[in-house]
């Protein structure tokens, strides 16, 4: 009877059990991830994660009861060598407690015929750990399932004999320097973190950055904000820091309230919300911080108590902390907490929606603004080409109306408007001196040289006059040219006046005057040509020059839209892939809110599937009650029915 009771006592949440997974089966994959679900056959454990080297395995070595004095010892055999400073945990590890003083190794990839391996020394250990790293390193050790690892029991409290109840995995730092540990610390993280019943995030006490989202990267877990009831903080080195110990004195000097886990909680709470300050309420439950303080430096603390009050007021607070957060450790793996866990899930996947659709917003509205600044680089972009094309068309029609041929019939008019009419009257009223034909020659030249200054192309034959203000020879700057050619042009008459031996004409005795003075006209007409030439060359030369730089204007405006052109197809194409993400995210953003309403409606029908396995359950008692069995085994079976309502209350109602 003894032992058929405690049978069908062991099975009296059975029924809830595979309700639970009944329930789980209707869920999304998305939000299955965050519900613990324990290893491949169900069974619960409890995780440790956090950056590296902020104390993790010295804690869960606290935790199982390694007295302060061995934690050196097995600490450093667990670093496998490995020195301060650089991440000793090579993967995911489970530690308990071993029969004897000798270590044990179990490693699941590995077939070993004893099933684990027996290893008597520390330095037989150290070498083994360091094995193990070696193979994660070459990428030969797999992390879908962890190591384990039996500590001598000569390392633990003295009468602790008790076995570990609970299974608590150690899993490798996080943000590891190396790439290869940081792929394994990643796919040890994906494979172990969603489905621990309990999760210890830990970090220093003196930096809580670690907490953010950006900061702890949890894979498969966006937010512990959205499970708060998975998680608990804990922090190491908490009580070390000189801010803390100055303020736990300042409260007992002031003569307070003693000091209390509350104060410490309390103060832990302000300093996460500099760094989170949207931490939710129900994540910020002091109930769910520990800080704590543990290993050599905290024993060492306490063989120095008498020395230090402050070490008398800590440490009961801290010893306090320790059985509470293994109070919630032992708590959060029984079936009942799981079961809990499951008939509050409306309210997670509540959560989970908000922040899944509220990130699905932000990236909408970020991605929104992405495409409002690149609709703009693109308008700016295409304004900017229209422009360069306006500009070269603008060269081109420039280029076109000014050709060689349209510069020449331009300039040629010019030089019809060179006059020496006046000096061709002032002739006639010349002394027969050939000094005065010199002298009119001079003043011919100087006036001819200020008309070729003045020289302009005619509006009337010249419309686009902008083109030619800019190519307007700096002829000032030549003129001691311009007077050469036009004087070259009368060195045949000045050699004649310069030949005679007397400066005075006797036109009576011969005509070489008026011959002089018919020649004297034919020098200014061809000075004229010569200075008409002159500026026709200069003009002409200006205008090559200025048609020249169009055209390299032209080429490099060319070039410049060949290259915006190229610039605005790529931004384009920067359109068309935001559009297609806003797509994708619309369509991803209407299926994630359906699948997530579906799962809340499923939510509310975790009692349904839990009350009707209770139906089943209760049915199938009742009918083996009344089949033909002895009367004692009949009352177990009804006390087994009583037993099962007992449970029943427990697990929907809490009592």
């Amino acid at each position: 009877m003894s032992t058929r009771w405690n049978r069908l006592h062991r099975q009296r949440l059975d029924w809830a059990l595979r309700g639970h997974q009944a329930f789980l089966e209707t869920l999304s994959a998305d939000v299955r991830t965050r519900l613990s679900r324990g290893d491949e056959q169900g069974e619960a454990y409890v995780a440790v994660f956090g950056r590296t080297q902020v104390g993790k395995t010295t804690l869960l070595l606290d935790l199982m009861g390694v007295r302060g004095t061995a934690l050196e010892r097995v600490s450093l055999v667990l670093r496998g060598g490995r020195a301060q400073g650089q991440s000793a945990t090579a993967t995911a590890m489970e530690y308990r407690r071993s029969p004897d003083a000798c270590w044990r190794l179990h490693l699941p990839q590995i077939d070993h015929p004893a099933g684990e391996q027996r290893i008597e020394s520390d330095q037989a250990m150290t070498e083994a750990l360091r094995a193990l790293r070696e193979r994660m390193g070459s990428r030969d050790l797999q992390a879908d399932r962890p190591v384990s690892v039996a500590i001598p029991s000569d390392c633990f409290e003295a009468g602790d004999t008790q076995a570990q109840p609970v299974r608590l995995l150690d899993l490798p730092g996080d943000q590891p320097r190396d790439e290869i540990e940081a792929e394994h610390v990643a796919a040890t993280a994906r494979r172990h973190l969603p489905h621990a019943d309990l999760i210890l995030l830990v970090g220093r006490g003196d930096d809580l950055s670690f907490l953010r989202p950006q900061g702890l990267r949890l894979p498969d877990i966006e937010d512990w904000q959205l499970m708060p009831e998975r998680f608990r903080i804990v922090t190491t080195y908490t009580y070390t820091a000189q801010s803390v110990r100055e303020a736990a004195r300042a409260h007992l000097t002031q003569g307070r309230t003693p000091l209390t886990a509350g104060f410490f909680r309390e103060r832990l709470l302000q300093e996460l919300r500099t760094f989170m300050p949207d931490l939710s309420p129900d994540a910020a439950r002091p109930e769910r911080c520990f800080p704590l303080e543990f290993g050599q430096s905290w024993a060492e603390a306490g063989e120095r108590g008498e020395r230090d009050p402050l070490w008398h007021a800590l440490g009961p607070v801290v010893a306090g902390l320790r059985r509470e957060l293994l109070a919630d450790i032992a708590a959060a793996v029984s079936p009942i907490a799981r079961l809990r866990s499951a008939i509050d899930t409306q309210t997670s996947i509540q959560r989970i929606r908000q922040a899944r659709l509220a990130g699905m917003e932000q990236e909408n509205a970020e991605l929104q603004e992405r495409l409002t600044q690149l609709l703009a680089r693109i308008d700016a972009a295409e304004a900017r080409h229209r422009d360069l094309v306006a500009a070269r068309q603008m060269r081109e029609i420039v280029l076109a109306r000014h050709d060689p041929e349209a510069v020449a019939a331009t300039l040629a008019p010019m030089s019809a408007r060179l006059d020496a009419s006046d000096a061709i009257r002032a002739i006639d009223a010349l002394d027969t001196d050939t000094r005065h034909l010199c002298r009119l020659l001079d003043e011919f030249t100087s006036d001819l040289v200020l008309q070729v200054l003045r020289l302009r192309p005619d509006p009337a034959t010249a419309p686009q006059q902008h083109f030619w203000k800019l190519v307007q020879p700096r002829l000032e700057t030549q003129v001691t040219a311009l007077r050469d050619e036009i004087e070259r042009t009368q060195e045949p008459l000045r050699d004649r006046l310069s030949g005679y031996r007397l400066e005075t004409y006797f036109p009576r005795l011969s005509d070489d005057f008026a011959q002089d003075c018919r020649r004297m006209i034919d020098t200014m007409q061809a000075g004229i040509a010569a200075a008409a030439a002159f500026a026709r060359r200069a003009w002409t030369h200006q205008a090559d020059l200025r048609r020249q730089h169009l055209s390299q204007e032209c080429v490099q405006l060319r070039a410049d839209e060949v290259r915006l052109r190229l610039a605005v197809d790529q931004l384009q194409g920067e359109r068309r892939e935001i559009d297609a993400a806003l797509a994708v995210l619309s369509a991803s953003r209407a299926a994630a809110s359906r699948t997530l309403d579906e799962d809340l409606e499923r939510g509310r029908q975790i009692r349904a599937f839990l009350l009707s396995a209770y139906a089943q359950e209760l049915q199938q008692r009742r009918e083996t009650l009344h089949t033909h069995q002895p009367a004692a085994d009949r009352l177990i079976e009804l006390l087994a029915m009583l037993d099962l309502s007992a449970a029943r209350r427990q697990v929907l109602l809490g009592a």
